[in-house]
């Protein structure tokens, strides 16, 4: 049985990616965290930003520290379940940048700061929050202790910006997994 996952394996992994793939972003995180809504169900959580937000699966909390240049970032960590989102405004990108381009460029920056990529699924066509997206998933080794883990990637169009949507757990709970990573993905809503 694996150590829990200590989720800086991720930053470990996937701080360059993140970081080389938000060139564009504002310095616009709020230092007091995303709003979270008390409901009678699941928790919502607003995005420092305000651009985005996200409905939580059962288990979930806000999450500090995953990435630092993230606008929502949320888990459960007794399940080593995790989803960060950056966002990006459209108006930084040339007219004719697509969303679809976005997902390429965003996809193949995250994949070139990982070790040993496969698995390959995708990129696939779907719907989230009632906007177009394209996802793909893969596995790679975090590079601080070489532990495989399984993403889906996920690129929403917004309004006025494009959403990366990162979400991942260990390979081997990637079965177990699937489903409550994409109940958050099928949560998130653009408010750009």
């Amino acid at each position: 049985m694996h150590q829990p996952l200590d989720r800086r394996q991720f930053l470990a992994a996937t701080g360059v990616g993140f970081i080389a793939a938000g060139c564009n972003r504002r310095g616009d995180n709020s230092p007091d965290g995303p709003a979270v809504a008390r409901t009678a169900g699941p928790a919502i959580v607003k995005a420092t930003d305000g651009r985005s937000q996200m409905k939580l699966p059962e288990g979930w909390t806000v999450v500090k520290d995953l990435n630092d240049h993230a606008d929502l970032q949320v888990g459960d960590e007794r399940r080593d379940v995790f989803a960060v989102v950056l966002t990006e405004p459209k108006e930084d990108f040339a007219a004719d940048f697509t969303y679809r381009d976005f997902a390429r460029k965003r996809l193949e920056t995250f994949q070139a700061a990982l070790e040993d990529v496969g698995n390959k699924k995708g990129p696939t066509d779907l719907t989230v929050g009632g906007r177009p997206a394209v996802q793909s998933e893969f596995s790679a080794l975090a590079t601080k202790d070489r532990i495989r883990l399984y993403y889906i990637h996920t690129s929403v169009d917004g309004k006025s910006a494009y959403h990366q949507l990162m979400t991942w757990s260990l390979f081997s709970a990637r079965a177990a997994s699937r489903d409550t990573l994409e109940e958050a993905i099928r949560g998130f809503t653009d408010l750009s």
